[in-house]
Order: C-alpha cells, then sequence, then structure tokens
C-alpha cells in the first residue's frame, strides 16, 4: 500500500476490464467465448464485480441472451477474474464492468465502461473511446464503408443530435463534462442492426493541466501515456505501464496498477483484447497493439498502449514497441524519462512533454514551464495566473425597444453579454418570429464581453414583438424577447404659455396638460421661441408631466428689446412623442438702463470710448459733460459745457488748448441715460492741434 497526492491507492480496486474479442460476430455460431471480464490484482473477499449496458445503443439494456453465464477464476499468480459471457445475437453495445470494496465502513468503487462493435459493421469509429479535457477543441471522426452519408444520424446518451445529420465527422469546441458520454453514428432507420459505429467521450472536468474541485492543483507530468485524474490528481496509466508518474513500463505481457497480472504464457501480449482502466484514461489496447481490433503491432517509430507515442531515441538505438527506450540515449532534443521530455515546445504547448495547451490572447505563445502569459493576457474565456482556469460567464441578453409613436420608426437594441462573446454571426433579431432583421445592422460595439447590436428605422406596428437571440456552444445560448409599445393621438396644448421678465431671466408657464387633449401619457415639456426675423430655439427637455414653468436666461440667445413669439409641447414617450405647439404669445424682452461706457481713451485731437458691456438695448447718443478747470495750465476756472454726439468720439479741435478739463461720458437708450464715466484730460498745447 502506498499514497500519492492524499489518496491511499490500495483502497481503489486494481482493476481492469478486460473486453475479450471487441469486434465481435453477431453470428451466433461464432465467437462463443466473446466475454467482458473484471480483472483484479489480487483476491479480495470484500470486492463484489456486476455487469451491465452504459446506455440502450439500439439493443435494449438488458445483457446479451444465450449463455451469459458469469464466471468467477483465481490463479496462483494473484489474478482474480470475474467473465461476464455475451453470447447472444446482441452482445454489441457500451457495457460497463464494476467491482465495489466494503471494508471497515469505507465504500469504494470502481465503474468502468467498454465498448463492443460489430465485426461487420458500415461505420466504424476512429477509437472505442476519446479522453479530453475541459475547454478543448474535439474532433470526433467515422469511417462509413457502405451507405450514403445523408443518412448519417448522431445520438449522445440516447439524445438524438439532429443539427450532425448527414456528417461523419464533427467538432466540439470549448468541451465540457455535459458532452461527455456515449456517441452513436448509423444509418437511418438501421440503428437495431448493431451495425454501427459506438464510441466514449471522456471530458476531464478541468484543462489538461489541472486537478481539484476548483482545478487550483497543477497534474503531475504523467508519462507514456498516462492522464491526470482531474479529482484525485493521480497518474492513471495505460496497460503495460505502472508507477505514480507511469514512467515504468511493464514489458508486453504485464499490466496493471502493479504490473502483476499476465497476458498469456503462450501467448504473450494480449492482442484481440481491449483493456479498460478507471477513468479518466478509458479503453486501449494493450502496450504494443493498436487497431479497434487490437490486433495491429506498431508502426516502426511508434510504442505503447494503441501506439500512441512517439519514439524519441537516439539513431541506432531500437524502440520497444511496448516499452520505448526507457534507458535511452535520446535523439536531440529531447531527455528525461523514455526520452519524451522535450527541450522546446512548438507555439502553443507548454509542460515537460508539451502536451497542455497554451490559452493566450491572439494565439500568442506561453511559457514552456507555466503556460503563464504574460502581458498579452488569456484567450477568452481562459483565466487564471497562466490561463488554465474556466473563465465562462453565461450568456445574457438584453432587448431594448423604445415606446414609439404612431407612423415613427424607431432603434432596436441588442446588448449580448457572454465570455467568450459570440460572433456576430451567431447574434440575430427576429420580428413576429419569422422575419430575421439581417440588412439593417447600422452600428455594431464590442468591449471586452459585450457585443451591442443596434438597427435603426425599423417600421413597427401595434403587436409586433420582436426576439433578440444569441447563440454559443461554450457560454450557452440565451434570447430576449419584448414587444412594441405604441402611442395614439398626440397630447395637445390648449392654452398660450405665459411669458414674464426680471433684469437677468424671462420665465415661460403654462398650464400642465390634461387628460382628453390627445392621450398620453405626458412625461415632460419643451418650449420653443424665435425671433420675428431671426432663428427658432428650443430648451432643454423639462421633465415631468405637471411642470408648468421654466427660465431662460436673457442675453443668451434672448435679446433685450427684440420681439420673440413662445410656444410650450406636450412630450410623451418614443419618436415622434412631441405633440403640436401650444397657441403663440408674442413678447418683447425689456431693455436695461445703459452701463457706464468703457475703455476712455485720449488720441492727438480726439477722445474715445467703448458702448457699454452688456450692450442690452441700441445706444442712440451720448451725453458728454465738459468741466474747464485749469486754463493754459496756469489760471483756475470753473465753467461747465455740455454736447451730445451719436458716435463713441469726440473731437477736441474746439476746447481751450493746453487746458484740464473734468470730462463725463454717459450713454442714452430707449429706456432711458445711462451711468457717468469720468476722466480728467489735458488738451494739446495751441498750435498742436493740426
Amino acid at each position: 500500500m502506498f499514497s500519492f497526492a492524499g489518496i491511499v491507492v490500495s483502497q481503489i480496486p486494481d482493476q481492469t476490464c478486460f473486453n475479450s474479442k471487441p469486434i465481435r460476430s453477431l453470428n451466433l455460431n461464432k465467437d462463443t467465448s466473446a466475454f467482458i471480464g473484471s480483472y483484479l490484482d489480487r483476491k479480495e473477499t470484500e470486492v463484489t464485480t456486476s455487469f451491465g449496458r452504459v446506455v440502450d445503443t439500439g439493443s435494449g439494456m438488458d445483457l446479451p441472451k444465450g449463455d451469459g453465464r458469469v464466471y468467477t477464476e483465481s490463479f496462483s499468480n494473484k489474478r482474480y477474474i470475474t467473465r461476464q459471457y455475451l453470447n447472444g445475437n446482441k452482445r454489441v453495445g457500451a457495457f460497463f464492468c464494476e467491482s465495489v470494496r466494503s471494508a471497515l465502513f469505507i465504500r469504494t468503487s470502481s465503474y468502468i465502461p467498454t465498448i463492443t462493435l460489430a465485426s461487420d459493421a458500415y461505420i466504424t469509429p476512429g477509437k472505442q473511446t476519446q479522453s479530453t479535457s475541459f475547454g478543448e477543441t474535439v474532433t470526433i471522426g467515422m469511417n462509413l464503408t457502405r451507405g450514403r452519408d445523408s443518412d448519417l444520424r448522431w445520438r449522445l446518451n440516447e439524445n438524438i443530435i439532429e443539427k450532425w445529420s448527414g456528417l461523419d465527422t464533427v467538432s466540439i469546441p470549448y468541451v465540457t463534462k455535459a458532452d461527455a458520454g456515449i456517441y452513436e453514428c448509423y444509418l437511418n432507420n438501421r440503428r437495431s442492426e448493431g451495425k454501427h459505429a459506438i464510441m466514449r467521450l471522456i471530458v476531464r472536468g478541468c484543462s489538461e493541466s489541472q486537478w481539484g474541485p476548483t482545478c487550483q492543483n497543477r497534474c503531475p507530468t504523467c508519462y507514456n501515456g498516462g492522464v491526470c485524474d482531474d479529482v484525485t490528481g493521480l497518474c492513471v496509466c495505460p496497460p503495460g505501464f505502472k508507477g505514480s508518474n507511469c514512467g515504468e513500463g511493464c514489458g508486453n505481457n504485464n499490466w496493471g496498477l502493479l504490473c502483476r497480472n499476465v497476458c498469456s504464457s503462450s501467448n504473450p501480449g494480449c492482442p484481440n483484447v481491449l483493456m479498460c482502466v478507471p477513468d479518466p484514461f478509458g479503453c486501449s489496447c494493450m502496450a504494443g497493439y493498436t487497431g479497434l481490433g487490437c490486433t495491429e503491432g506498431c508502426k516502426t517509430g511508434y510504442y505503447g498502449s494503441t501506439c500512441s507515442e512517439v519514439c524519441h531515441c537516439a539513431p541506432g538505438v531500437t524502440c520497444d514497441p511496448s516499452r520505448g527506450c526507457p534507458d535511452g540515449p535520446c535523439e536531440v532534443g529531447y531527455s528525461g524519462t523514455n526520452c519524451q521530455v522535450h527541450d522546446v515546445c512548438p507555439n502553443g504547448w507548454h509542460g515537460e512533454l508539451c502536451r497542455y495547451h497554451c490559452h493566450c490572447y491572439g494565439d500568442r505563445p506561453c511559457d514552456k514551464d507555466t503556460g503563464n502569459c504574460g502581458s498579452v493576457g488569456c484567450k477568452p474565456p481562459w483565466t487564471g495566473n497562466n490561463c488554465q482556469l474556466d473563465g465562462r460567464k453565461p450568456t445574457t441578453v438584453e432587448l431594448i425597444i423604445p415606446e414609439s409613436n404612431r407612423g415613427a420608426s424607431i432603434t432596436i437594441t441588442c446588448i449580448v453579454k457572454a465570455n467568450p462573446i459570440p460572433p456576430l454571426g451567431d447574434i440575430r433579431v427576429q420580428k413576429n418570429d419569422d422575419v430575421i432583421l439581417e440588412n439593417g445592422v447600422s452600428m455594431v460595439s464590442q468591449s471586452k464581453n459585450t457585443r451591442t447590436v443596434e438597427f435603426q428605422d425599423v417600421s413597427v406596428e401595434e403587436g409586433d414583438v420582436f426576439n433578440c437571440q444569441a447563440f454559443s456552444s461554450i457560454s450557452g445560448d440565451a434570447a430576449a424577447k419584448m414587444g412594441v409599445t405604441i402611442y395614439g393621438n398626440q397630447p395637445i396644448m390648449t392654452s398660450q404659455p405665459r411669458v414674464t421678465a426680471s433684469d437677468s431671466t424671462s420665465t415661460i408657464s403654462w398650464i400642465p396638460w390634461s387628460v382628453g387633449r390627445g392621450d398620453g401619457p405626458v412625461i415632460g415639456y419643451y418650449v420653443t421661441y424665435s425671433s420675428v426675423t431671426g432663428s427658432t430655439y428650443l430648451t432643454p427637455f423639462i421633465e415631468g408631466a405637471l411642470s408648468s414653468t421654466t427660465n431662460i436666461v436673457i442675453d443668451g440667445n434672448l435679446q433685450r428689446g427684440k420681439i420673440y413669439t413662445f410656444d410650450v409641447r406636450a412630450v410623451r414617450p418614443g419618436v415622434k412623442g412631441t405633440g403640436p405647439p401650444s397657441p403663440l404669445v408674442n413678447f418683447t424682452v425689456p431693455c436695461l438702463v445703459p452701463s457706464h461706457v468703457e475703455h476712455i481713451v485720449k488720441a492727438q485731437t480726439n477722445l474715445m470710448w467703448t458702448a457699454p458691456s452688456p450692450l442690452t438695448c441700441e445706444i442712440s447718443q451720448y451725453h458728454i459733460g465738459l468741466r474747464l478747470t485749469v486754463v493754459d495750465q496756469c489760471q483756475r476756472t470753473d465753467r461747465q459745457k455740455n454736447v451730445i454726439v451719436q458716435e463713441t468720439e469726440l473731437d477736441m479741435i474746439n476746447l481751450e488748448p493746453y487746458s484740464t478739463y473734468q470730462v463725463t461720458i454717459s450713454a442714452e437708450s430707449a429706456v432711458g441715460i445711462g451711468q457717468q464715466s469720468t476722466v480728467e484730460i489735458t488738451t494739446p498745447q495751441k498750435g498742436k492741434f493740426k
């Protein structure tokens, strides 16, 4: 007894489901000795063994009739076998061997399926079992020898797969546990003959390099085709290899956890026997043999169970078809156990044996040892430090259809969220379950896990229903369905608005819309205003059915002294939801008394200034006060003179030369005379006015 990864190995029955003659004739007079057997490493009185069918593959769930006996035998070399003879005419299908060990209140079981095919089958699988890991792409191929591809049909665990009809090869992207089970491929209406292809797909619950309940643990390296158990972290070895990492070959005549089971002393190698060990390895031929019937020897350059391993022995070194080249030396570029360790992995692979996929964004290379993708990041939907964990997010669909009004076209938005995001071709919007919107795609945007598809100018009628569907074999399918709301007559405002003004704003008020004046619901209002000769302006939306007032800042779009026309319009949801204008009202924006003039400047013979700012209304003239205080810069005086000008300048030629004046300037508009601006000036000397 020994332990590995915390599991006591001796607590799990060392069982092999031994399928004698996995390719069998359905003739009752042939293959009378065919059986499936449960081989245990040693006799254990507390172990019970049973047999049965995994699923109905067209022959029912009962074991074949005929001899059908169960025979138990113990051998001196420690083998302990229970055989189930299959001598009826329905001895093909998916069977299982199960051994249960009960001791010290601990119950452990070993359930191992196996596949038996008809020798005259018209279609055969590439292999009886195929083991893969979560998230990979799996291809299942069948070889049709008689019949038409168009008549082919598929099932998984007895359930028909309609979309695969007529295909002899299928692919499953991003495989999951839900894809695992017994696959059948048969000609239509001929499944009950038993002459079709049957195979089992095993899917580990983690990526190839991980194990554990959350796939948090890194797998050990399993040599010679061994597979890391995603539950225990143990290496499950192929027939003919042993050890905690399957690094030791048993030779061509032994198998089992400790290589203590013997094929035959007279016919070594176990040809014509399909050996099935616990998941996630499944079934294969004894080391050194291949083919569906396990009768073919390995081709040169290959070794191992089902001849799946490539020899990397140095030139001149013989590769043993059952063991490889465990003693080396290795060819250049390889080293380690059985010369399987690569010096450099090809792009897209990592791990000691380069058998773990990289999952980097854009299919970039990853770290050979860890699979880490660095700054490139993970390819959706993978996540984790080494991009080996499941990052899927289930597909969700949100359909946005705005409320509409009679005669209006609308924009329909479909938002799909998932990891990975489905491609655009797998997102569609249907109208009334039969018209697919395709040509109307006007905008598509995508972030990391969100794709938004927008259809503009879609014509709608009362009762229309839209359905947005997203399809993904990885993140799942999802859909959202929504009807259209179309409103009737537009809401009408029957009264004039009222306009008032203060120094800085104009206030527009109105009586809120009420039921009976067109159809609601009203959600707010717009106010429009325009000058007699100018542009038309629209206020920002005024939210609320009971709103009744808004303010407009004067000296923006409203200019003082000008006449404007105002109206108010009720608004309800949707395109074309704004009602007609209310009765109009005219309003003159009042002027203000001008403020003081600015920027008074004395030139050689002129005094100049700028008009008041802001200029609220037109300036008609300027009042100038001229108070003479010093004549010729030597004689004080006090004389006042007032003048009126229309321009923003005063000619000083008529003033006393070389004298000082206190000057006041005031602007006048239709409202009145504004504030005074005061400045002191000295006129030029005599003769310098020229």
